[in-house]
């Protein structure tokens, strides 16, 4: 069969407007063979060993090149056999010293509110009950730590009156076991924790607002600086929730705790107070080169974050 030749001028328009699909294809097929061959003469030990590379023939099915890997010498192993050694990284952090033994709530609660704080509440309550009737209601140390246990039980099972805990109908016997009713309400009354005779008028200049609570203040302030304060810390206002009858009562409607006592405090990184003081009103913290609050107590080496 004759195939008529074509001219130049038949050739130029098949080229510019003919169906190129099948050159297309072609030149990705291609493309495919050369790629897989430069990969496989790039890890081929020596040029030896690339000339006795044998190209076979190409798979109908897919196109791609089958290449013999009989022929094709693997060369020496770079592979050593060496005993496997565990390296652990170093840790450069110190770390603080891991607690002696493990400690009961009650044991850290009286780490802060030692036996002096409390012999300190039996001592005045006695004298603030001799004062007024004329006579002792002799109470110890270990009463007292049943009066102020009652109050944190009262403080979690929440009453209308604490009188309901010793009520036939409503009696909580964590309570009512501990201490009577009128045992409770005479402690009540006398309870005290500085001497009266030594209050200043409010018209002095040194007149102390927190006076009635000065002494249990700066012995629990004094406790909390045992602690071993961290390398950062900062210094900042605290809210103490209050909403009970108090002059020192504060408002401030962006605080999560609305009203309450406002005290300045500088505390560690994982939240440890180590120093406080309660704001009484102007004055309370007076300002210095370091800014607000630099007159509490602040450890060498230690990093204030305002």
């Amino acid at each position: 069969m004759c195939h008529k030749r074509l001219t130049d001028d038949e050739i130029a328009n098949f080229l510019l407007v003919g169906d190129l699909s099948d050159i297309e294809e072609l030149d990705e097929g291609y493309e495919r063979i050369f790629k897989k061959y430069n990969l496989l003469i790039t890890h081929l030990p020596d040029a030896h060993d690339r000339q006795e590379l044998v190209f076979l023939q190409e798979n109908e099915n897919d196109n791609d090149l089958e290449y013999d890997w009989s022929n094709i010498p693997l060369g020496d192993s770079n592979w050593t056999n060496n005993t496997w050694t565990t390296s652990y990284p170093t840790c450069t952090s110190s770390l603080p010293d891991p607690p002696i033994e493990n400690l009961s709530p009650l044991q850290y609660f009286k780490f802060f509110v030692d036996d002096n704080i409390l012999q300190n509440f039996v001592e005045q309550t006695n004298y603030y009950s001799c004062q007024v009737t004329g006579s002792s209601i002799n109470t110890n140390i270990s009463e007292m730590e049943q009066y102020i246990g009652i109050h944190f039980y009262m403080s979690i099972v929440k009453m209308p009156s604490y009188r309901m805990f010793w009520s036939r109908q409503t009696t909580f016997t964590m309570v009512s076991d501990t201490m009577s009713r009128n045992r409770f309400d005479k402690l009540r009354t006398y309870f005290h924790l500085n001497n009266n005779d030594n209050i200043l008028p409010r018209n002095n200049v040194n007149h102390d607002k927190l006076f009635k609570v000065h002494p249990f203040i700066e012995a629990v302030r004094n406790n909390f600086k045992k602690i071993k304060i961290e390398e950062y810390s900062a210094i900042d206002e605290i809210i103490i929730p209050f909403k009970g009858r108090s002059k020192l009562k504060q408002y401030n409607k962006n605080k999560p705790h609305k009203w309450g006592i406002k005290m300045f405090a500088i505390a560690s990184k994982s939240g440890i107070v180590h120093d406080f003081e309660i704001y009484v009103g102007k004055g309370t913290i007076q300002e210095s080169h370091m800014g607000k609050g630099a007159h509490l107590s602040k450890p060498r080496g230690v990093t204030i974050i305002k």
